[in-house]
């Protein structure tokens, strides 16, 4: 049994790793909505289209980290394809394209995050105890 004190951290710890996807929505939701001028339908795609692609490519991702092992190569062709996609929501383009952008960069995210952290936790599998989201504590 864990102490109560590593419980509290590990809760911690992921309340502080949904702020960088949480704290932004009403921001972003307003931005884009001033940006393209589009409906609040839209807007709530723009929203929520990254995680259609990040859904749709954990597979994949999980597919090609068991078939070619979690190199490195693979996990940063997976954050560049990542920053490539950030620079591209910064261009002036229609917004068809802007939610085709946003979806990549979704897709990006189990290539990259994911295959990381599990990388990370297989790697020291024997002496850590893989929890949620990648983290690991010391047995």
């Amino acid at each position: 049994m864990y102490p109560t004190w590593r419980i509290a951290v590990l809760g911690l710890m992921a309340l502080l790793m949904l702020l960088p996807v949480t704290l932004p929505v009403p921001v972003l939701r307003e931005l884009v909505a001033d940006r393209f001028g589009v409906s609040e339908l839209l807007t709530s795609l723009f929203m929520s289209i990254n995680m259609v692609g990040a859904v749709l490519a954990a597979p994949l991702a999980g597919a090609l980290a068991d078939r070619f092992g979690r190199r490195p190569r693979l996990i940063a062709a997976a954050l560049a394809l990542d920053a490539l996609c950030f620079l591209g929501l910064t261009r002036d383009v229609p917004f068809p394209v802007f939610l085709a952008i946003r979806f990549v960069e979704g897709a990006a995210v189990p290539g990259s995050k994911v295959v990381a952290k599990t990388s990370a936790v297989t790697k020291s599998a024997w002496k850590y105890v893989p929890t949620t989201d990648g983290i690991a504590l010391p047995r």
